[in-house]
């Protein structure tokens, strides 16, 4: 008998006493429904007659009833489940398990640990027949395993329906959460003050759009935004740069930091107190959580792999990509299909991780010859973004757009737009920004009070 044979054929895992006594802690305590709830569903139970009592309890919990032996029982016997699982005999064991309700939270850690084994011995098994069969690519299989083994780890393996009142719980928290900024930032905040008074901050779960034509500073504003991000209010930064080098966006954050001049960096044409200011953005920039991955030609399949291992060992707060034409997707026919995979898969990711995910895009020379502002219909291949987006933004300056350098500020900078053409859940509308391309530094517009 081979090894795996002899593996395939023992007993799934399961601690049928754990299974007791949790029931039993919840039967003579109201109160450990909640704590326990919240770690196990009904599929967690190995014991059909467990997993019964187990769907009870949540059902008369979800209808603000009382849970005993008394509810239980007749709950069960509504259903036509109380012979099935044993009568009011295996209730009454169940709750003469336990003395009292002091290890319910213990209990239901050993019966999710058990749950889990189990579940990966099934995702193993169903990934042998996959690879032994012709039914999936490889990389078909590393995303199935890439997926099944993220969602076992965030605990969050079932997505079945809930009833509004279990929802509606969550959403309370998150309202009494938001509440404390008093109407602040609630997402990753960005520092640009009227683009974060607009958004509240990137949302988790956000796909957001940001979209220029070449040149006109679309990946400087990205990683302006990673920087405030990361510096400003603490948060982890994912960079996928598909078109320039990890030491090319490191640079280009050095230069923002130090706000010294691009091609003096480039050159190594730099005053001493250039050199000062370099080092010192460089010891800060060194603290930051900002991880940058230059890879070409990135893949869906690949980028979900590496996101997802980013956010399970370094809790990233938001992913941004340079850019999205420059992905790719082996699978789809044509590039309107490519781009349409592409662009559902990066808002199943935003979901899927509860993190905002920043795309930049390209836009055609529509606006260009028509000298406009450019609007959701310049997007190339728009259709699909259109759609999957929840917030799009165009960087526009007029000045370049019609061929000349245009008027500069005092300080070096120059006036651009940021256009928010679409946001699901908030204003759209135009908001003005300086930017100092010598410096790659976009900031703010003075306010006047």
């Amino acid at each position: 008998m081979t090894m795996t044979t002899d593996v395939l054929e023992k007993k799934p895992p399961q601690n049928l006493e754990a299974e007791t006594c949790v029931l039993g802690s919840i039967l003579i305590d109201n109160d450990a429904v909640g704590l326990v709830s919240e770690l196990l569903q009904p599929g967690d139970f190995y014991d059909s007659a467990h997993r019964a009592i187990y769907e009870a309890i949540v059902a008369l919990y979800d209808d603000n009833r009382a849970v005993d032996v008394v509810t239980v029982k007749d709950r069960l016997r509504s259903q036509g489940q109380l012979d099935e699982m044993g009568g009011v005999e295996t209730l009454m064991r169940v709750v003469d398990s336990v003395p009292n309700s002091a290890h319910a939270l213990d209990y239901a850690t050993i019966v999710k640990d058990r749950s889990n084994r189990r579940r990966l011995i099934s995702i193993s098994t169903d990934v042998l027949r996959r690879a032994y069969g012709h039914e999936a690519t490889s990389d078909e299989l590393l995303e199935f395993v890439e997926r099944e083994i993220f969602h076992l780890a965030e605990n969050s393996s079932s997505h079945e329906p809930q009833v509004i009142g279990r929802v509606l719980h969550g959403t309370v928290k998150m309202v009494e959460e938001n509440a404390k900024t008093r109407g602040r930032i609630t997402g990753c905040g960005t520092d640009f003050y009227d683009l974060d008074d607009k958004t509240g901050g990137f949302q988790g779960g956000d796909l957001v759009i940001l979209a220029a034509r070449p040149s006109v500073g679309k990946t400087t504003f990205a990683i302006n935004c990673a920087l405030n991000m990361a510096l400003r209010h603490g948060k982890s930064v994912a960079f996928f740069s598909l078109e320039m080098s990890k030491e090319q966006i490191a640079a280009n954050m050095l230069c923002a930091l130090a706000e010294v001049k691009s091609n003096h960096l480039r050159r190594g044409n730099l005053s001493e107190s250039e050199w000062n200011k370099i080092l010192d953005a460089a010891g800060r920039l060194h603290e930051l959580s900002i991880f940058i991955d230059d890879t070409p030609g990135l893949s869906p399949t690949v980028l979900r792999g590496k996101a997802r291992r980013l956010k399970r060992k370094n809790q990233i707060d938001c992913i941004i990509i340079d850019y999205l034409q420059l992905m790719e997707a082996p699978s789809a026919e044509n590039r309107q299909q490519q781009i349409s995979t592409i662009s559902r898969g990066l808002k199943a990711l935003a979901r899927d991780l509860s993190v905002p995910i920043i795309s930049l895009s390209q836009i055609n020379r529509a606006a260009e010859k028509e000298d406009r502002r450019p609007r959701m219909s310049d997007l190339r291949e728009s259709g699909a973004i259109e759609q999957d987006a929840d917030l799009i933004m165009f960087l526009h300056d007029p000045a370049y757009q019609k061929g000349d350098e245009g008027s500069e500020a005092p300080n070096g900078a120059r006036e651009v737009e940021l256009i928010l053409a679409k946001q699901r859940n908030g204003p759209t509308g135009k908001i003005s920004l300086q930017f100092a391309r010598d410096i790659m530094k976009f900031r703010s517009l003075a306010r006047d009070y």
